[in-house]
């Protein structure tokens, strides 16, 4: 039904405010480990992927405005995210594997490592709002409840991340605890025999 997809896309908006916060704590805890220090990198991770996310939520909303919205092009977004984790483990592994002369040049490249993650972040939401916003009667109440699911969601990947899943599961099992719940959503916002477009 309605109320359920609704539901499945507020969680899926839940999910991925926990995936980014998880995913730019993991990158500033990577670059400190790697680099020895991290007020530099705080400030060029946090400013890259801001930018990310500005792009990304232009890109969403021209989609929007377009009327290129369907639940389809949501699943396929939350699938990108099961991606993310992975490629963001596979790079950190990689540069952690580079020569000390290396490492120097890919500090001013690791912010970088954010930007497709905030990108996809931007995209989703005003997908998100245009697939349960209904008949728009009441745009606020409805953006309202998904930014605060959304600001939820990072709220618990902040701490979450920090006291408990980079300290006991490491970066490896904490990028792949992340892509297992991203795919679990990715299912969920699967069109299973429904429109495929909200009316």
């Amino acid at each position: 039904s309605d109320s359920v997809y609704a539901r499945s896309v507020a969680a899926a908006v839940f999910v991925v405010g926990l995936t980014e916060m998880s995913l730019e704590l993991t990158a500033l805890a990577a670059f400190q480990s790697l680099y020895g220090y991290v007020y530099y990198g705080l400030a060029l991770i946090v400013a890259a992927f801001m930018a990310g996310l500005a792009f990304g939520g232009l890109l969403g909303v021209r989609l929007v405005s377009a009327g290129r919205v369907s639940r389809g092009i949501l699943a396929a977004a939350q699938l990108a995210f099961v991606a993310v984790p992975v490629a963001l483990l596979a790079a950190i592994e990689a540069i952690a594997g580079l020569p000390a002369e290396s490492l120097l040049t890919w500090s001013t490249l690791f912010p970088m490592l954010v930007v497709g993650s905030a990108l996809l972040a931007g995209v989703q939401f005003p997908l998100a709002f245009a697939l349960v916003a209904g008949d728009l009667s009441r745009p606020g109440s409805t953006g309202g409840r998904l930014y605060a699911t959304d600001l939820a969601g990072a709220a618990l990947g902040a701490v979450g991340t920090s006291v408990f899943m980079l300290p006991i599961m490491g970066i490896s099992g904490t990028m792949q605890s992340l892509a297992i719940l991203n795919f679990a959503l990715f299912v969920c916002l699967l069109p299973w025999g429904s429109s495929d477009r909200p009316r």
